[in-house]
């Protein structure tokens, strides 16, 4: 899966179907949503694109401003998104207060293929020299 617009490449896993990329990716600040485009690895031609989707982020943005957050219990579900044909989600997502970090899981349709979804795990990472 490479990222879009920075083009951010994951690591090959070579002989895989069932690949977990655990890759970091920054998404600058002002930005709403970010396109996701996975490609297959071919070693001889050049990879070919298998789909791709966008990936809405502002919800997630949002949980991240409510107020008081390390006083919700382990597991508080913070908001639910449910599919609809502007968002790509294949299932209802929801964000979530785990282990002290606010997690969203999204299994995403592929646009631009016959068929595909991929699945994305969101982490916030707290990094002080950048200012939401």
């Amino acid at each position: 899966m490479r990222s879009n617009p920075s083009n951010n490449t994951t690591p090959l896993h070579i002989r895989t179907l069932n690949d977990v990329y655990d890759s970091c990716d920054p998404i600058q600040g002002g930005i709403d949503c970010t396109c996701q485009t996975v490609y297959d690895h071919d070693m001889l031609s050049k990879d070919d694109p298998m789909g791709d989707a966008e990936l809405e982020i502002k919800s997630f943005l949002d949980a991240l401003k409510m107020p008081r957050l390390e006083r919700h219990p382990n597991g508080t579900v913070l908001k639910r998104i449910p599919p609809s044909r502007t968002n790509n989600l294949a299932e209802e997502s929801c964000i979530i207060w785990k282990d002290k970090e606010v997690i969203q899981q999204l299994s995403l349709r592929l646009r631009n293929v016959e068929t595909g979804e991929v699945e994305v795990e969101l982490h916030w990472v707290h990094d002080p020299s950048t200012i939401m």
